[in-house]
């Protein structure tokens, strides 16, 4: 995992994120520096566990759109491209690409492939 992350504006200024509860956003912005390199985190739980989060925010986030689920205990952070690109050079793909072929990658947005 990286040791830099970035976030942009469009995405935790807008009028959307900052209807988030308080606990879901600092949930988003602590998977985000947890992601790795294709925006996967596999240590959701934990990182509820260090930022003093819980479930319920971590729902929230699912159900609005800001993170997919890939699989149980493993999400995808959904605007992960907007936020970070990485170079070529340092890139390291995730460990879990079973959850890729369930997505499409738009526009910079991670989204669930459909049927």
């Amino acid at each position: 995992m990286a040791e830099k992350r970035m976030f942009s504006r469009r995405i935790i200024e807008s009028d959307s994120f900052m209807q988030l509860s308080l606990q879901a956003q600092a949930l988003y912005l602590h998977l985000n520096l947890n992601a790795d390199d294709d925006g996967v985190v596999d240590s959701a739980l934990s990182i509820m566990r260090l930022s003093g989060t819980d479930e319920q925010a971590l729902d929230e986030l699912v159900e609005t759109g800001y993170v997919l689920m890939g699989l149980p205990g493993v999400y995808v952070i959904t605007h992960w491209g907007i936020h970070n690109s990485i170079p070529k050079k340092g890139y390291k793909p995730t460990i879990h690409q079973e959850i890729k072929v369930n997505l499409t990658y738009e526009d910079d947005v991670w989204k669930i492939r459909s049927r």
